[in-house]
């Protein structure tokens, strides 16, 4: 069992390299789990640092993608790595762009990618529908055209055999919102081009703890299955799950 208990406003986990991180949130404490299945709290320092500040105050939307044993981030106008073996800090090349709130990013290969999003412009709400890759290799970022199958903030993506598996999220543009069901599969080989698959079955309006912005985020792969979920309450259990399965090979 993990040592301590979790903040319930922030996601913890993190798996970065070989390695499973968990941060207590807002602030907490990192720990990390040992090659024995045991929980070791990393020391202060480099990487303490660096996930509070992604982590603290909710900026959990600020963490990237993890790569090799590095993870990248975005703080205060700065796109950072660190590396979590030796805790050696980077300044990376900016985003190029304005950064957002649900945004949704992934790693393909040697690229990551930070797609789509919402930005608060006159007012409101609006969605930003572009799509940015990062060279791990070369440092250099490259704008790739808009989201594909639609702008969207707060969406699920999911890679599996170098394919992408998005959809869920929302669209806000002028003050107006609408909760998407899609589930899309992209090849970025093809570039333009996406199928269309089975929506998502269950009305993700209404019950969740939290808004709808933060339904069905943060998936894991299991077996090339994907896994969603989201946390609810009920006034006599009291919080608990709802976890959905998906299955590639047969949509």
């Amino acid at each position: 069992p993990h040592p301590v208990g979790f903040s319930l406003y922030a996601p913890g986990a993190y798996i970065i390299g070989e390695t499973a991180f968990v941060n207590e949130g807002d602030g907490g404490r990192l720990f990390k789990l040992s090659s024995t299945k045991t929980w070791e709290q990393v020391a202060p320092g480099p990487l303490n640092e660096a996930l509070d500040d992604f982590t603290y105050n909710s900026n959990w939307e600020n963490y990237s993608f993890a790569y090799g044993s590095k993870f990248y981030y975005y703080h205060d106008g700065t796109f950072n790595s660190v590396n979590v073996n030796n805790g050696v800090h980077e300044t990376l090349a900016p985003f190029p762009a304005s950064w957002r709130e649900g945004k949704m990013s992934f790693v393909l290969g040697t690229k990551g990618y930070v797609m789509g999003g919402m930005r608060y412009t006159n007012g409101v709400f609006q969605n930003v529908n572009d799509l940015w890759e990062y060279n791990f290799v070369t440092d250099v970022w490259v704008y790739k055209g808009v989201v594909p199958g639609g702008n969207r903030s707060y969406g699920v993506t999911a890679v599996i055999d170098q394919k992408l598996y998005v959809g869920l999220g929302v669209w806000a543009q002028n003050g107006s919102r609408q909760d998407k069901h899609d589930w899309l599969l992209i090849d970025f080989s093809v570039p333009g081009t996406y199928q269309v698959l089975s929506n998502f079955p269950e009305d993700i309006t209404g019950d969740d703890t939290y808004s709808v912005d933060n339904a069905y985020r943060r998936p894991f792969i299991v077996n090339n299955k994907i896994y969603v979920y989201k946390q609810v309450y009920s006034p006599f259990i009291g919080h608990y799950n709802i976890i959905w399965e998906y299955n590639p090979a047969n949509d």
